[in-house]
Parts: C-alpha cells; sequence; structure tokens
C-alpha cells in the first residue's frame, strides 16, 4: 500500500539549540514515521579545544610565631581583619625582659671596668718588674765586667779576691735569673675578654628578645586564626597566628603523562569551584614540576600549578576545583552545531531555510571544531537559519 506523505513544519524560536520537528507519516495514526529537526541560528561564539583535570586551591598561608618566650601583652588584630606588611600583630610583655637587661648591662659595664683596672694593675707590676730585672741586670753586667778585668791582670790581684769576685759575678746572675722567671707578672687580660664576651652575649640575647617580643606581619593579606590570649605565658614553638597572604591564589593539579605534552607555561585555563557552580574563572599555567608522580598501579602524573588571573576573594584554600586547560582556541568566530553539517562526496553542506516551509542546501568550509561546535569560514552569515535532522 503506497504511503500518503504529510509534512508538518513547527515553527520555533529559531534560537541556537532551539529546536522543533517535521512529522513524515500517512493520514492514518498507524505506522506512522516522525523525523525530529532541530533549528539553529548561525551565530557568532568561541570555539576551544581543550583539557579537564580536577584539581584544588592553595593560598599561601603564613604561620607567625613569636621568637621569643614570654607573656602575650596585646593582640592587635581581629579574625578576618585585613593587615599591612608591618603591621604589629601581637606583642609580649617585656617588663622583665627590661629588668634583666639592665641588670645584664650593669654586669658587663663592670667587667669591663675590671678589666681596666687588671691592665692598669698588670702595667705598673710590669713597669715594676722591667725596673728591677734591670737593676739586676746591670749588677751582674758590673760584676762580670770586674772578674773578666781581673783575670787579666791576675798578677795583680790576689787569687782570694779573683775567687770571691767570681762568686759575686755568679750570685748576681743567678739573682737576675732567678727573678726574671719567677717575678714576670701574669695579664688575666684573656680572662676577663672572656668574661667581657659572656656578659656582652648577656645583653644581645635578652635585646634580642625584647626586639622580638613583637610580631610583624611580613605581606599583606588576612588574619585567618589567631592562637593566643592576653596574658598567656607562651613559648616559641607555638603557632600565635595564621595570616593568608598576598593577592595570590594557586590550583594544583595532576595530569598523567599522555596529557602533559599539551601544557606549556603561559597556557590560558578557566578553573570552576565545585562551591560555585557555573562559574568560571580565567587561570594560566606558571609552573609544569617535571618530578613524576607515581603511584602504587604504576601511572605515572606530573603536578601542574596554575595562578588564577581574574581577582576573586570567594575562592578559599583547599577548595576543590575543575580545571579546563585551553588547547587551542579560536574567539568571536563564526559557528553552527556540528550536526547542522553533513557530508556529501568531497563537500560539507547545510540545509538554510528560506522561508516557512522553504529551504536550500549550501556547501560551506569549515575551520576548527570542539566536537560540539564547528567554525564557518565561508557559505553562511550570522543570523541564518539552519535546520538539520536529530
Amino acid at each position: 500500500m503506497k504511503k500518503n506523505i504529510i509534512i508538518i513544519i513547527v515553527i520555533g524560536s529559531l534560537l541556537l539549540g532551539f529546536g522543533g520537528y517535521i512529522i513524515f507519516g500517512n493520514d492514518s495514526t498507524e505506522n506512522t514515521e516522525v523525523i525530529k529537526y532541530s533549528y539553529a541560528n548561525v551565530s557568532e561564539g568561541d570555539i576551544s579545544i581543550d583539557l579537564l583535570a580536577d584539581g584544588q586551591v592553595e593560598i599561601p598561608i603564613r604561620e607567625y610565631s613569636f621568637n621569643s618566650q614570654g607573656k602575650v601583652d596585646s593582640i592587635n588584630v581581629d579574625l578576618y581583619q585585613e593587615v599591612l606588611a608591618n603591621d604589629i600583630l601581637a606583642t609580649l610583655n617585656t617588663d622583665e625582659l627590661e629588668n634583666e637587661l639592665n641588670e645584664a648591662k650593669l654586669s658587663l659595664e663592670n667587667v669591663i671596668l675590671e678589666k681596666d683596672i687588671n691592665v692598669n694593675e698588670y702595667n705598673n707590676k710590669i713597669t715594676n718588674y722591667n725596673y728591677q730585672l734591670s737593676s739586676l741586670e746591670n749588677i751582674y753586667q758590673v760584676n762580670k765586667e770586674t772578674l773578666e778585668d781581673m783575670k787579666i791582670l791576675s798578677d795583680a790581684f790576689p787569687l782570694n779576691d779573683i775567687e770571691k769576685a767570681e762568686r759575686d759575678y755568679l750570685n748576681a746572675l743567678s739573682n737576675y735569673e732567678n727573678y726574671k722567671s719567677t717575678n714576670k707578672p701574669v695579664a688575666n687580660i684573656e680572662s676577663d675578654d672572656i668574661a667581657i664576651e659572656k656578659a656582652k652575649n648577656i645583653v644581645e640575647k635578652l635585646e634580642y628578645d625584647i626586639e622580638n617580643s613583637t610580631i610583624k606581619a611580613l605581606e599583606d593579606g588576612i588574619v585567618i586564626d589567631i592562637n593566643i590570649v592576653n596574658n598567656e605565658n607562651i613559648s616559641t614553638s607555638k603557632v600565635a597566628l595564621k595570616i593568608e597572604e598576598g593577592d595570590k591564589v594557586y590550583i594544583k593539579t595532576n595530569l598523567p603523562e599522555i596529557d602533559i605534552q599539551s601544557i606549556f607555561i603561559e597556557q590560558k585555563a578557566y578553573i570552576e569551584v565545585e562551591a560555585m557552580l557555573g562559574k568560571q574563572i580565567e587561570a594560566k599555567v606558571i609552573n609544569i614540576n617535571r618530578d613524576p608522580i607515581i603511584d602504587n598501579n604504576g601511572i605515572v602524573n606530573y603536578e601542574v600549578l596554575l595562578e588564577l588571573t581574574d581577582e576573586n576573594n570567594e575562592i578559599m584554600d583547599g577548595m576543590t576545583v575543575t580545571t579546563t586547560f585551553v588547547i587551542m582556541e579560536k574567539l568571536n568566530v563564526i559557528r553552527i552545531p556540528n550536526k547542522a553539517v553533513k557530508k556529501v562526496g568531497s563537500k560539507q553542506i547545510v540545509t538554510v531555510s528560506t522561508g516557512e516551509k522553504t529551504a536550500k542546501e549550501v556547501e560551506i568550509i569549515t575551520g576548527l571544531t570542539d566536537g560540539r561546535f564547528v567554525e564557518v569560514l565561508s557559505g553562511l552569515n550570522i543570523g541564518d537559519k539552519l535546520v538539520y535532522e536529530e
């Protein structure tokens, strides 16, 4: 039995992706064959080839601790307060340290004064020693010369006189050598210098503790944790505050070895934070870690670090994101749905609606496609209406 064909065209809003349908069939409700058609306007838009990967937000967070121990005197910031570099965040009470410093400075002055006294005493002793030593040396030299003269003129002197002169010389020499070896003053300057160095170290340590009784912000940022209270005795090991620093937001993601070759420095990417569904934020690749990450199954990944290029104050450290790496991209091009294009031999053909019930086939030349849309290089104009079979 020959079928009668009825064509019903339902016209909808001719917008991108908004469809209608055409029904082919006979006038019977039985054995009706339905073919659905979609409609699309030729429009301007972007086409990109991209790569998806999961990642995590990393915002630089600095931990601040006191470099000296003591009692907390003041906390000058509140939670979530914005701070600037060099702002004073918290201080320790330094009253006790300053008292100790005054005592240490006094002790240093005393040991320096003691050294000066010892140096003066030593100088006096060495002067007297040198004078006595010189006197004894003169005595034994005189006795030596007398003995030598008497020996030269031995016939003119009795033997007893020569022997006495020799004894006088030996006694004078012995007195000189004994005095020289046993009476030389010993300086205590080295021990004084050691005492001074110790006293200086104590002063410097106390000055350091006082200077470091204040915590200053090293960078602009936001206070995200305060872990101290006033009058608390705190050690240097305790983290006092945490500050989320600067306006840099980073994304860390791992890519398999098969994809890493498509990634390069300064490459554009978009991130979508799970907690902010539907909102895309632009980023760029700033580092590709060449050190592989190999899991227990032998799968090799490489860490990629991105930095947001769009400012966003809603993103928080640790948030999960989906990263879209842009491999190739064309902006503001004429594009149509891939499904609208059909291959006829070597030609690419689309059907353009020319009226309510009329259409024509047009040959086009296409460019980049992302699998959903395709760039039209020639053959169509923005606003042309296409009809195509689903």
